[in-house]
Formats: structure tokens, sequence, C-alpha cells
């Protein structure tokens, strides 16, 4: 990644905190699955092909972790052997670093398990396989 590009992603970062977006701030009871979801936005598309930071997660649920075509995977992701279902998502999203040792996501996680329900509901939202 290139100068320019580490530096988006770190804006991006610092935004999304000075914008209240932080991660595990605010409880999902009063928040939609598309606002939950904007945390993840800065680095994730679910539009097909929409290649970020990090790889488009439209049609997530049901698919190989570290399969997507023409995204660059650690061999963490490559080789946890995980399908992606609602439960592995809320467990990922909760400690990505336990969840997958080794995977290359700069993200802590979030803490608040609504805001996690709700953003795998987005997801479930953008994915044929519901």
């Amino acid at each position: 990644m290139s100068y320019y590009g580490c530096a988006r992603v770190i804006l991006r970062i610092g935004c999304c905190g000075a914008l209240g977006f932080g991660w595990g701030m605010a409880s999902a009871d009063s928040v939609a699955p598309a606002q939950a979801f904007e945390r993840c936005a800065a680095c994730h598309g679910v539009a097909q092909g929409d290649q970020r930071v990090g790889p488009s997660l439209g049609d997530v649920l049901g698919r190989q972790a570290g399969s997507m075509e023409g995204f660059r995977y650690s061999s963490a992701m490559r080789s946890s052997g995980i399908v992606w279902t609602a439960q592995s998502l809320e467990l990922f999203l909760k400690d990505p670093q336990r969840a997958v040792p080794g995977n290359r996501m700069a993200f802590s996680g979030v803490d608040d398990a609504p805001t996690r329900d709700a953003i795998v509901d987005y997801l479930r939202e953008h994915s044929q396989a519901r």
C-alpha cells in the first residue's frame, strides 16, 4: 500500500472516531443496521467488486473466508477454514485477532453485542444466502 493509501486509512479512522462512530462506543439498541455498518464502510463496501482497504462484504454470508477473487488476504485468513455465517461474523466482529490470529485487519472489534447484531443484519440484507 502506498503512503497515500495508508494516510487515507488513518484519516478515515480518525474521522470515524471524531464523528462518534468509535468502535464499541454506541449501543445498537437505537442504531439501524445501515448506521451500525458505517464504522465498517470506511474500509468495506457491499457492492459487487467494491474492493477498498478491505474486500467487499456483499454476499459475504456463505462465503469461505479469504476467498474473494482480486483481494490480497493474509495467509491466516485464507487458511482459517471459516465459512461466514451470522455466528462466525459475530465472533469475528467481537475480536478479529482472537477469531483469526494473524489476520491483517487493523480493527480492534465491536464490544457492544447489539451493534454487532445490527452489522450482521446489514450484511444479511446484502447477501443472497440470507
